[in-house]
């Protein structure tokens, strides 16, 4: 019979690959940030309104617009628009990679959990840890939702 810890390693490992297998193909190690929080670079965000204009910052640069975007007319949060899904995208993208910014379904559901909650007027902070860990959260919750029952 298996001890407590075996099984909960075992069932580590076995998150991991899952998590890895969700995002079709997403190296380990990312995956491993989606279910270890504590392993996750160290940037933080900032978004501020400066001039009527919306910036987000990281480690004291303008974030760069998501690659495959034919415009870029900037970023914006904290109300339902075309804008507040561009922002949680690029943030994916920077934060996680390609395969987690081309995931259309997490896309919107970081969006709807975190990006149009964001304070519109004042500035905000978000770290990379913080979203991951959000991340994190979205992934077992449609990982709980997808289950099917038996």
């Amino acid at each position: 019979m298996a001890t407590f810890l075996q099984r909960r390693r075992k069932n580590r490992r076995s998150s991991i690959r899952k998590l890895s297998a969700l995002l079709g193909g997403m190296n380990v190690v990312r995956a491993f940030l989606y279910a270890n929080y504590s392993a996750v670079p160290q940037g933080v965000y900032h978004g501020r309104k400066v001039n009527g204009r919306f910036e987000v910052w990281v480690n004291g640069q303008l974030l760069p617009p998501y690659p495959d975007t034919p415009h870029a007319s900037g970023y914006s949060w904290g109300y339902h628009g075309h804008s507040p899904p561009r922002l949680s995208q690029v943030l994916l993208y920077h934060c996680l990679g390609k395969k987690a910014a081309e995931d259309y379904d997490l896309v919107e559901r970081f969006t709807e959990h975190t990006t149009v909650k964001l304070p519109r007027d004042s500035g905000w902070d978000l770290s990379q840890q913080e979203v991951c860990k959000i991340v994190g959260e979205l992934l077992a919750q449609r990982e709980k939702r997808d289950r099917i029952p038996r």
